[in-house]
């Protein structure tokens, strides 16, 4: 009896006619459609990835290393006008060592963070401080109510390991914005991430820039138009330049020899306005000198690492365009205070030579050991090394391994090489505007004198 009852509730049942089964199928199909359409957004969106075994409403990270390449993607597909295309290789544990150096209290108690976590950590801080477009910043220089200036920001231009630089235009304006008046073009270096550190690094470049400036003598120094602050971290306004001179060598990746001879005088020019202030810039290399709007002479920018002669001070972490030039003072300085010399920017300022000339041997080598290494071995077989260079090379090199300092020495051996280099070229034209040359007085068409370079081109730069 039991069996038959069961029999009967299993029987009384009602099946689903086919026109509402085929309802349901259809139901299921657009959701199926739906969730496939909701997983292509969310792999579309940038910072956002996506797991096969994940659930279609999941939208977590499958890993650390997925949001990291995620990451490095995004960065690859935001492309800056001032960037170089090719960046060089990183150098060992940089980014635990910038992070130390950024973020000191994340490394309080013992606490090991590894790369990829710094990666992340990194890439959050950047966005935060990031400025975004058509945001202003005040100039605080500008307390006239009457006429008050702001920078609207257009894009970023480029971006270093503390400070990123944004395009922008200048605009004055009344309190209440009743009359707008655009201004000029400049350029914008503020913080690339925000904190205390960061802050204090701010501060003190533009005290060294101002120090540097006010000297009557100061030449090849980016001016400092004027400067603010954002959510109390302080900014830099500096005129419109065009590209720095690692941007300008992917362009023109070999120069002759009197166009590397200008560049040094040029540079050599801006280090002697430093250290007539008793500035010592320690972070000459060819991204922080920019050509100027004349496309033919170059100035001295980033003051982030510039320290009073005689302190004591440390160095950050290099990156890779910065540990080729690195003097040898400056890899002691990584792990303790050392007294801030004039010595040092010259050591860097002959590194850049060689780089010009494309002989760096070190110029790859991401382990600050080898590099440190490599730079002693050089000077210890100074003679050996320069032995296939041009003589101009071997005397600075001498000059700089004897005194180290930016002597009118070292000018005049500059001079020299270049009158020798550009015998018989005429009127000197660089190498990276041929349609930019220097108005230096020259035989005219009729004369019968053998054409010669002029000494004006390197004595207006003593």
């Amino acid at each position: 009896m039991g069996f038959k009852k069961k029999a009967k509730k299993t029987s009384v049942k009602k099946t689903p006619s086919k026109s509402k089964l085929s309802a349901k199928k259809k139901e299921k199909k657009e959701k199926k459609k739906k969730e496939k359409k909701e997983k292509k957004k969310k792999k579309e969106q940038p910072g956002e990835t996506i797991s096969e075994s994940s659930s279609s409403d999941s939208t977590s990270p499958t890993g650390v290393g997925d949001v990291i390449a995620e990451a490095v993607n995004q960065t690859k597909m935001t492309y800056m006008l001032g960037a170089c295309k090719t960046p060089p290789p990183i150098p060992e544990d940089f980014m635990k060592r910038l992070m130390a150096c950024e973020q000191p209290d994340l490394f309080q108690d013992g606490v090991k963070l590894t790369n990829e976590e710094c990666e992340l950590l990194d890439e959050h801080l950047k966005k935060t401080a990031v400025l975004k477009k058509n945001e202003f910043l005040v100039n605080a220089d500008s307390t006239n109510e009457t006429n008050l200036q702001r920078f609207r920001v257009v894009e970023k231009y480029n971006e270093g390991r503390f400070g990123a630089v944004y395009v922008t235009t200048s605009e004055f304006y009344t309190e209440g914005e009743a009359d707008v008046t655009p201004g000029q073009s400049c350029m914008v270096k503020a913080c690339l991430r925000m904190g205390h550190a960061t802050r204090v690094r701010m501060i003190r470049e533009i005290r060294m820039m101002r120090t540097v400036l006010a000297h009557k003598d100061q030449k090849r120094i980016m001016p400092l138009l004027c400067e603010g602050r954002v959510l109390g971290v302080p900014f830099l306004v500096m005129p419109a330049m065009d590209a720095n001179l690692e941007k300008t060598l992917e362009n023109v990746p070999t120069l002759s020899i009197p166009s590397v001879l200008f560049i040094a005088q040029e540079m050599l020019v801006a280090i002697k306005s430093c250290h007539k202030a008793s500035v010592v810039h320690r972070d000459i290399k060819p991204t922080n000198f920019v050509m100027g709007q004349n496309l033919l002479h170059w100035y001295l920018a980033d003051f982030g690492e510039a320290y009073s002669e005689g302190k004591r001070a440390t160095i950050s972490p290099p990156d890779g365009y910065t540990l080729p030039y690195f003097a040898l003072d400056l890899h002691l300085a990584l792990k303790d205070s050392v007294v801030v010399k004039k010595s040092v920017d010259v050591e860097m300022w002959f590194y850049v030579i060689l780089r010009l000339l494309k002989v760096l041997p070190w110029q790859k080598t991401t382990v600050y050991s080898e590099v440190r290494d490599a730079k002693i071995d050089f000077w210890k077989k100074m003679e050996s090394k320069c032995a296939n260079m041009p003589e101009v090379v071997r005397k600075l090199a001498k000059h700089v391994c004897d005194e180290g300092t930016a002597s009118a020495g070292l000018s005049k051996i500059l001079e020299e090489g270049f009158l020798e280099a550009q015998k018989g070229r005429g009127k000197f034209v660089p190498d990276w505007n041929p349609n930019t040359a220097p108005q230096l007085p020259s035989p005219g068409p009729q004369s019968s004198e053998r054409p010669r370079p002029d000494r004006s081109v390197m004595q207006q730069l003593r």
